[in-house]
Formats: structure tokens, C-alpha cells, sequence
């Protein structure tokens, strides 16, 4: 099951549950959405292009640059999810 099938089916269990007067908070169903959605990998941003070759690029969700330094391009991949926030990253279109 993945993350995002979990949380819809919690909030289809929590709105049974709400019914019966026992639920789960607005704010704890707030946090676990987020967190889902940091759990989706998001598409890197390009920022500085030289040439038509990127050499900088930013995290899709805090703007932070990600340190490519000292990692061939081909090999950016492997660079799973942003250091500053954890957003996890979707390197497809950018290699």
C-alpha cells in the first residue's frame, strides 16, 4: 500500500469514526498529508544553465540548492531527497 492509499483510507476511516463520536484530529491528519506529500518525489528545479547544461540545481518544496558538487551529472540520481527539508526528488527530466 502506498502512502498516499494509507491517508485515503484513513480519512475515509476517520470520517466513519467521527460518526461514533471517536476521531482523529484535523491537525493530525494535516501532519500525516504532509508528510505524505514530501514522501512523493517532486521534480527538481534548474536554476543556473550555462551552455544548455544545468549546473545548479534548487528542491522543489524549500527552494534550497542542492549540493551536486563533487557528483557527476549522470549520477544526480542518487541524490534521493533534499538535506534541508527531506522532500524526496524526482531527477527524470533533469538528467
Amino acid at each position: 500500500m502506498t502512502s498516499k492509499k494509507a491517508l485515503e483510507d484513513l480519512i475515509k476511516r476517520n470520517e466513519y469514526f467521527k460518526k461514533n463520536g471517536v476521531h482523529i484530529g484535523t491537525k493530525t491528519i494535516d501532519k500525516i498529508r504532509e508528510l505524505v506529500e514530501r514522501d512523493t518525489p517532486a521534480k527538481v528545479i534548474k536554476d543556473t544553465v550555462i551552455n544548455g547544461v544545468c549546473l545548479d540545481y534548487n528542491c522543489p518544496s524549500c527552494k534550497v540548492r542542492i549540493d551536486t558538487d563533487n557528483v557527476y551529472p549522470d549520477l544526480y540520481y542518487l541524490i534521493k531527497h533534499c538535506i534541508s527539508c527531506g522532500q524526496r526528488l524526482d531527477w527524470s527530466e533533469s538528467i
